[in-house]
């Protein structure tokens, strides 16, 4: 009878003991809050036309810019000590006060950007959630306004056999798929011949006294066809 009334004293105790334990690992894990959803509020954003260029609406492009607003969805609210991080391939991220909206400045370039939204807690990344969007040019109307151009060089001479390098400076208008082309009699381009930095080196044997360095630059299905040069005064040795 003791014997009984002992086992049933133990089981009874450890039935206890097993409801005061609190369940740490099952409330843990369905507690952990989850991205589910980032949401942006334009399939694709549009870059427009210059500043003084008529933005008739193009490609698909009406209504749409290259400022998206984002949102995202947790699986349950945040606690005090969860906060949302962005990070972007490029533009800027501008977050509003709860962090689960922000607004997303994106370039004025052509191209997939990227953002990924992650829940920290106490400092630690515990959910991520990653989404692309497209930016693309919106056709123009009205007229065509061209980018001014200008070439800057570090020096005004030089001597014969030496490398020398040119920026062309392109600032404002439309600068969609520009094409662009230097020349230089009595040098070799040894590189950027299309691109907005010139490498060349000017001849051993040139025997003028100044170096005529064009640039060419054309805009977006052949308009603005801009040209500019720079001279650089030969030295002797």
């Amino acid at each position: 009878m003791k014997l009984g009334v002992s086992i049933l004293l133990f089981f009874l105790g450890f039935a206890f003991a097993q409801a005061d334990r609190p369940h740490t690992s099952d409330s843990q894990g369905t507690d952990q809050v989850k991205i589910t959803a980032i949401d942006l509020d334009q399939p694709y954003s549009c870059i427009w036309c210059a500043e003084g260029v008529t933005r008739d609406p193009g490609r698909g492009c009406d209504g749409n810019d290259n400022v998206v607003a984002v949102s995202v969805e947790t699986s349950r609210p945040l606690k005090q000590s969860e906060s949302i991080r962005y990070e972007v391939t490029g533009g800027e991220i501008e977050i509003e006060a709860d962090g689960e909206r922000a607004t997303w400045n994106l370039p004025r370039q052509a191209g997939t950007f990227e953002i990924t939204a992650s829940v920290v807690s106490d400092g630690l990344n515990v959910s991520s959630l990653s989404t692309t969007i497209v930016n693309i040019y919106a056709e123009c109307g009205g007229d065509y306004v061209c980018p001014t151009i200008e070439i800057r060089s570090p020096v005004s001479e030089a001597k014969a056999g030496v490398e020398v390098e040119l920026q062309a400076l392109i600032v404002g208008g439309d600068q969609r798929d520009l094409k662009i082309e230097w020349t230089a009699e009595g040098a070799a381009i040894l590189s950027g011949r299309e691109k907005r930095l010139l490498r060349l080196r000017i001849s051993e044997d040139f025997g003028e006294n100044e170096l005529v360095v064009s640039l060419s630059v054309v805009g977006d299905e052949g308009r603005c066809d801009s040209r500019t040069s720079e001279t650089i005064r030969i030295v002797e040795r």
